[in-house]
């Protein structure tokens, strides 16, 4: 297994692919900005949503890899 297939959600780095979770439709993104909040200490990714053209903010707890999904 690559070091990429085990990254955690508080790991994830600028050009990752990524969807939103749980949801019933695969939404694809791409990470452009990471951020670690100082009160939780969770990281929070700006997300450039492709099919809908709009940047949005999310904790990455809500996030995971796409080429990581079980299919």
């Amino acid at each position: 297994m690559s070091r990429e297939s085990e990254r955690r959600p508080s790991e994830y780095v600028v050009g990752d692919l990524v969807s939103l979770v749980p949801t019933s439709t695969l939404r694809v993104g791409i990470v452009t900005e990471v951020s670690y909040l100082s009160i939780s200490g969770g990281a929070s990714c700006k997300v450039l949503w492709l099919k809908e053209g709009i940047v949005s903010n999310h904790p990455a707890t809500h996030l995971e890899l796409v080429y990581n999904k079980k299919r």
